[in-house]
């Protein structure tokens, strides 16, 4: 497979609507999917070391509700892929910045505003660019099957996952058996499994079946304050 893709150029980023230092009003709602090389449950969510050695995970975000100051984000679909140094918790290989790969997918299409709104509020909550040795915001095709209870998401040539959700015997959710407190942009969590999960760029690649997986909503806006692992965050104001 091939793909056409860019980086973010520099351009795009000075189209925010506001300075970095005085961004404007956002809020993000919608679904968000993970999916990872750890055994069911995943381990990380404890802070406990990934199940073999690193974590190699994808967040994918669907936003049905959101904007950036008057930039409307209603729709847009944001994916990131990282992986974690080996040998450590993620919590410890995020504050070592010593990730192998960090980046972050904005779909093609999306005109420059929309673009650098979504790579200023999802570089964020995924923590993602600096944490890595290779991080880098790229421009894509995304193409995604997204259901409630399934997820099928393909960037031709670099990412291929189908995620379905665990259900018991009568057909219920099941429920996800650790805390998501450690992301406080979302909510309880359902156990999920993939079917593939599969990575190739910038020279790191992986390719598994049957690794763990969540489901949950998400939300967070700007009147919330820093996220945990930005400065300025104090715990007593809360998620």
């Amino acid at each position: 497979m091939s793909a056409a893709l860019r980086a973010l150029p520099a351009f795009v980023l000075l189209a925010l609507p506001a300075s970095a230092a005085d961004p404007p009003p956002w809020s993000v709602e919608g679904q968000w999917v993970d999916t990872c090389l750890c055994a069911l449950p995943c381990p990380c969510w404890k802070k406990e070391k990934p199940s073999f050695g690193h974590c190699s995970e994808m967040f994918f975000f669907h936003v049905d509700k959101g904007h950036y100051g008057a930039t409307r984000l209603d729709g847009v679909e944001v994916v990131q892929v990282a992986s974690s140094a080996e040998g450590k918790t993620t919590s410890q290989s995020r504050k070592d910045k010593d990730y192998t790969i960090s980046n972050l997918y904005l779909p093609a299409h999306l005109d420059p505003a929309a673009a650098a709104a979504a790579a200023s509020i999802f570089s964020r909550l995924a923590f993602s660019g600096p944490i890595a040795k290779l991080h880098a915001t790229k421009e894509v095709q995304i193409k995604s099957q997204l259901t409630a209870d399934r997820l099928k998401v393909e960037i031709p040539g670099i990412l291929l996952a189908d995620v379905r959700m665990h259900k018991d015997a009568a057909g219920a959710p099941e429920p996800f058996v650790y805390p998501t407190t450690n992301l406080p942009w979302i909510g309880p969590a359902i156990q999920g499994e993939s079917e593939i999960f599969e990575f190739h760029d910038d020279g790191v690649s992986w390719s598994v079946q049957h690794r763990h997986a969540t489901f949950a909503h998400f939300s967070y806006s700007s009147e919330r304050g820093p996220l945990p692992w930005e400065p300025g965050f104090s715990a007593q104001r809360g998620p």
